[in-house]
């Protein structure tokens, strides 16, 4: 599996807004240091979400709840039992997404 030769971050952005319902939001990130790494925050609500980073060989996606706030009342180990198979569900969503748009 390898990624498509016109693959670009921005076009893959647009991608996954098009193909995710509108109430999904699609965060493109880069770290500071090195700009060149870059990967996805994709969040479905306040406890859901996927963080999708791009190789050559296949993508790497990984759960974690988005909001702050809701890591620090509701801890991560009593959100990540609530929520678990919604979290995992959402990342088989994605990832079929992400495997038959941007990779070969």
């Amino acid at each position: 599996m390898n990624l498509k030769n016109n693959f670009t971050f921005d076009s893959a952005a647009e991608k996954l807004r098009k193909n995710l319902p509108s109430n999904v939001s699609v965060i493109l990130r880069s770290n500071l240091l090195d700009s060149k790494k870059k990967w996805f925050d994709i969040d479905k609500d306040m406890f859901v979400g996927v963080r999708v980073t791009f190789y050559g060989h296949a993508p790497i996606i990984d759960t974690y709840v988005p909001n702050i706030l809701a890591r620090s009342f509701s801890s991560g180990l009593i959100s990540g039992i609530f929520h678990n198979k919604a979290r995992n569900e959402f990342k088989k969503q994605i990832a079929t997404i992400i495997i038959s748009e941007f990779y070969e």
